[in-house]
């Protein structure tokens, strides 16, 4: 009889907590709940308007990071938050999408780890393409009267001194709008430059995925420049912007690392960042650019270097600058608009985590290294920004 029972007990309870679990998916439906308390549930590519208490104009929620769009306090800039959340580690393969699970449920009230500010501050055409025959030869005088007629639009070596990349920012005039685009929000901040568009879709479960787009730009070629020497005729003579630079912010926990390793062709190795116990977080995806039939090049490069108060090293500020071949660019064979793809992912904890690694990876000597004689606190680098 008592056995009986038991059975009776357990069929009970197996019944009651399956329609439990299938009325808590059913609720999650509901249009009474939060957006953003289901997108913490489950993977999607939804953006949302953030609260009236956010810094941030728009947000995206999934299991495992948050992204923030757009700085309410200075509306007009090109800026993105990342953030991980805290607790145990999920992979994408590890979340099953609009599933409600014991996972699902922590994350739910889960707090998110201190992030990363990614901020576009110039935009231009690279000067050493330019002069280095990339597009023109070695015609030195047709590069001479390019770089006259360009003008401001020819980017030299970026400086990374923070004051100056607070100044040119600035330049930098925008909005922060959500579009549907294939079925999809993205984030889009129009006319950074000429022809130029940054925009950004999130990937379920994984990261964001940020995209500059390049418009038409295929009335170039150097026969404008001759005639330009002859007549002082400007059309057709405009070229594609090909070097971007961005501002990198770490909040005060975390560091910026690389290894050689590389989850694509690529071979800038991998950059990625860890919190103060040297746990990964997430990485930065290697850029790569495609024109509109799909024609794929990855000669576009991503360089880091810290930034500077004053001469000294700022920690955890840094200047990442994006810079296609213009070459490229400017074949017959590229048809735009161009789009050069990179990112902040979740994954890869099991090439960059504690499993392969074992110990601290090696920072890149030459673009990371930071000295306790020559760093300056992270407050005195934010104040250089706010100047």
């Amino acid at each position: 009889m008592k056995k009986r029972f038991c059975w009776w007990l357990l069929g009970v309870v197996t019944v009651l907590a399956l329609s439990v679990v299938a009325a808590g998916r059913w609720l999650w439906t509901l249009p009474f709940v939060p957006a953003s308390w289901r997108s913490r549930l489950m993977l999607n590519a939804n953006i949302v308007p953030a609260s009236d208490d956010s810094r941030s104009q728009y947000v995206a929620i999934n299991p495992g990071f948050r992204v923030e769009f757009g700085d309410k306090d200075n509306p007009t800039s090109a800026w993105l938050r990342f953030e991980r959340s805290k607790g145990k580690s999920q992979s994408n393969a590890e979340v099953s999408a609009n599933q409600l699970d014991s996972f699902a449920i922590t994350q739910l009230w889960q707090d998110y780890q201190p992030g990363i500010e990614w901020q576009l501050f110039n935009v231009g055409i690279d000067e050493d393409q330019l002069r280095g025959g990339t597009v023109l030869g070695s015609d030195q005088e047709m590069a001479k009267i390019a770089r006259e007629l360009l003008g401001e639009s020819v980017v030299g070596e970026i400086d990374t001194d923070l004051q100056t990349v607070a100044s040119e920012r600035e330049q930098i005039e925008t909005a922060t709008i959500v579009e549907r685009f294939q079925g999809y929000d993205q984030v889009s901040n129009l006319a950074v430059a000429p022809d130029v568009d940054l925009k950004y879709v999130i990937v379920p479960g994984k990261g964001v995925k940020s995209q500059i787009w390049l418009g038409d730009r295929q009335g170039f070629d150097t026969a404008c420049l001759q005639m330009l020497s002859l007549t002082g005729s400007e059309a057709g003579c405009n070229l594609p912007s090909n070097k971007f630079s961005f501002l990198l912010q770490l909040d005060s926990s975390h560091r910026l690392e690389h290894v050689p390793l590389a989850l694509d062709t690529s071979t800038n190795g991998t950059y990625y960042v860890t919190d103060d116990q040297g746990h990964y977080l997430l990485r930065l995806g290697n850029p790569v650019m495609r024109d509109r039939d799909g024609r794929v090049s990855d000669a576009v490069t991503m360089t880091i270097r810290p930034g500077q108060v004053d001469g000294e090293v700022a920690a955890n500020f840094y200047i990442v600058t994006i810079t296609a071949n213009l070459g490229w660019l400017v074949d017959s064979a590229t048809h735009f608009p161009v789009t050069i793809d990179t990112g902040f992912y979740i994954d890869g904890q099991e090439f960059f985590g504690e499993q392969m690694i074992g110990e601290p990876p090696e920072v890149a000597p030459l673009l990371l290294e930071e000295s306790a004689d020559n760093r300056n606190d992270t407050a005195s680098a934010a104040s250089a920004l706010e100047r």
